[in-house]
């Protein structure tokens, strides 16, 4: 296990478990957090031996209960220092949603603010049935600020996004499923398990494939552009060694007819 600021990371088998720790604010993001958090993500990409990463909360009060308030109300500089606090966690986004490994998301309590931003932006989204899931940045007289309501639309549509962002309402567990917030509700004492297992269940496959179907998911154009563009990661894909491997059993089948 490594300690960094305000961050655990450790391995379990092929994931990476990477913890906010911070439960004395409800595992709240400051400047020095979200820098570790990057950086601990930055190694889970660059590791070939990690297959995927989880993101989870230390403690059960909350996820991650958004930016560290206290830290952004004391901020001089006026909006352009805003500006520069928030692209450091919008880069943090980036890093997540645009990873090639699949990051699943293991959320307990209070999901606020920018932590459902970082829910939005993980690939799979678990949470306990005390969960409660909320973007209520319209509440405090502000938008979401780290790239998590644009990530939001892109996910659901803006049809099903724009009442979340709008009406600022904190949504329990099974809400939150049914408004695409979370993928899954699991006991508390079998979140990080679950959360893991999927990893496992991923880490099966070869891991360009996967960072393929990744790529794919995110793609964004027009249909025709998407279209195109699978098609040219399929292309890139075929014929490696992992491909031939999967297929011999396939074509050794047709042989013997």
């Amino acid at each position: 296990m490594r300690w960094m600021e305000g961050i655990r990371l450790e391995r379990r088998g092929p994931a990476a478990i990477i913890t906010v720790d911070r439960p004395e604010v409800r595992n709240a993001i400051d400047e020095s957090t979200a820098e570790a958090l990057a950086e601990a993500i930055r190694e889970c990409r660059q590791d070939p031996a990690v297959r995927g990463i989880v993101i989870t909360g230390a403690g059960d009060r909350a996820f991650i209960s958004g930016g560290d308030v206290k830290q952004y109300l004391g901020k001089g500089g006026g909006r352009a220092a805003i500006y520069a606090v928030m692209s450091r966690m919008r880069y943090v986004l980036e890093q997540i949603y645009f990873c090639p490994k699949p990051v699943v998301a293991a959320a307990r309590g209070a999901v606020r603010g920018g932590g459902a931003e970082v829910l939005a932006a993980c690939h799979w989204r678990l949470g306990t049935p005390d969960v409660s899931v909320g973007f209520v940045q319209v509440t405090l007289g502000i938008v979401p600020g780290w790239g998590g309501g644009s990530i939001l639309v892109r996910r659901l549509g803006e049809a099903r996004a724009l009442p979340v962002l709008l009406d600022g309402e904190v949504y329990n567990g099974e809400e939150a499923v049914e408004r695409g917030l979370l993928d899954e509700l699991v006991p508390g004492d079998e979140l990080l398990g679950r959360a893991v297992r999927q990893i496992e269940r991923w880490a099966r496959w070869d891991a360009e494939a996967v960072a393929g179907i990744l790529s794919i998911v995110r793609s964004s154009g027009s249909l025709a552009q998407a279209m195109d563009f699978e098609s040219k990661t399929c292309s890139s894909l075929w014929g490696r060694e992992a491909h031939l491997e999967a297929m011999r059993p396939f074509l050794s089948k047709r042989g013997k007819k």
